[in-house]
């Protein structure tokens, strides 16, 4: 039976869920109490004669006592509380047992005081014993839905941080690409009407494609081949650009938007200025259920140190990269690799993703 199902929305015990807790309950200490003697029958009707105070008992404790005390950070007076009620029903019990069981049911056994201790503490522990399980699962259907909720808003921020990252469409890229496109159209290039092709197919993809938690393989790897088509109108032969791409893409999916940061980045900075030149190879690999990248690009600079680090730790200048970083960590925690290294001459990304199946 789910936990939910034992307890109504306050955290009580339902109604059936009470009703066989306590039938459970006369069952197994009658028969513990009757079958040594053969008395079975008297053992129950005296349980049941006895039942009401450790119900109401129950209900006080698991009811107003931890919901305003336990609950509400003060422990002090819940425990003061409970040890208060633990004795008074242990005391009433005393009074059912020496005037109600002893005279009329167990004949044959003699009253002793109300306060003589070793009933009393009888009585105590049969409380205490038909406490714990109710105020146990209290106590852990309190946590759970504690957790629930927690893990819920995180959800509601993940969510709403992923829509935003996906919704992403870098302005100063698409600013490039149009000033790229103004210039042909000055120059009256046949790559005009292709440029705008382009734009459309890579602002269509953003709309539509993007806000769906996963898109198809092939999907990413024509958005891929449109944007370093358009990045190539801008460094022209200032930049040798390598794409390829091997193993089976069909029927693949990942989330959108996890190649391209990189991709970004490496056009951004392969090249020191205006003159310079420099080389960009991506590879994307599929096997099986793994999606392999492999970004390297040129560094302008040989002076930069070689070394693996983690990609997030490269300095402010790869914030974008960070951002991808902890997209991949909520949505593939367990299912992805993400290496930088950076060498002298060159700097390369290596991630490795699981992919998914039709949705």
């Amino acid at each position: 039976m789910e936990l939910k199902k034992l307890f109504n929305p306050t955290g009580s015990l339902t109604g059936r869920t009470s009703v066989m807790y306590w039938v459970a309950y006369v069952l197994l200490f009658g028969l513990v109490q009757g079958l040594p003697s053969g008395r079975v029958g008297t053992s129950l009707i005296n349980e049941l004669i006895s039942l009401l105070p450790k119900v109401l008992f129950v209900e006080l404790i698991t009811g107003p006592l931890m919901d305003r005390l336990f609950f509400g950070n003060r422990r002090g007076l819940f425990l003061v509380g409970y040890v208060s009620l633990l004795l008074i029903f242990a005391g009433v019990l005393r009074i059912i047992d020496n005037y109600l069981i002893l005279p009329y049911f167990l004949t044959d056994y003699a009253r002793e005081p109300l306060l003589s201790i070793p009933p009393f503490l009888y009585n105590v522990l049969k409380l205490q014993f038909v406490v714990t399980l109710p105020f146990c699962l209290k106590l852990f259907h309190q946590w759970a839905a504690a957790t629930g909720k927690v893990q819920e808003i995180q959800t509601e921020k993940i969510q709403a941080e992923l829509d935003y990252l996906r919704g992403q469409f870098h302005p100063h890229f698409l600013f490039n690409v149009l000033n790229g496109l103004y210039a042909k159209i000055l120059e009256k290039s046949d790559q005009s009407a292709e440029i705008v092709l382009k734009i459309s197919e890579l602002l269509r993809f953003s709309v539509y494609q993007v806000p769906h938690q996963r898109l198809r393989l092939t999907d990413e790897i024509t958005y891929l081949r449109n944007y370093i088509f358009l990045q190539k109108l801008r460094f022209e032969d200032r930049l040798d650009i390598c794409f390829s791409v091997s193993g089976e893409v069909e029927g693949k999916y990942l989330e959108p938007f996890l190649i391209q940061p990189f991709l970004e980045n490496s056009f951004k900075y392969c090249l020191d200025n205006d003159l310079g030149t420099g080389w960009i190879k991506l590879d994307l690999a599929v096997e099986q259920d793994k999606l392999n990248v492999l970004l390297e690009n040129s560094l302008p600079s040989p002076s930069a140190s070689s070394g693996s680090v983690l990609v997030g730790q490269e300095g402010s200048s790869r914030f974008g990269l960070r951002h991808v970083r902890k997209r991949l960590e909520m949505l593939y925690p367990h299912d992805h690799e993400l290496l930088a290294q950076k060498k002298e001459e060159s700097f390369s990304i290596h991630l490795t993703v699981r992919l998914h199946g039709p949705q």
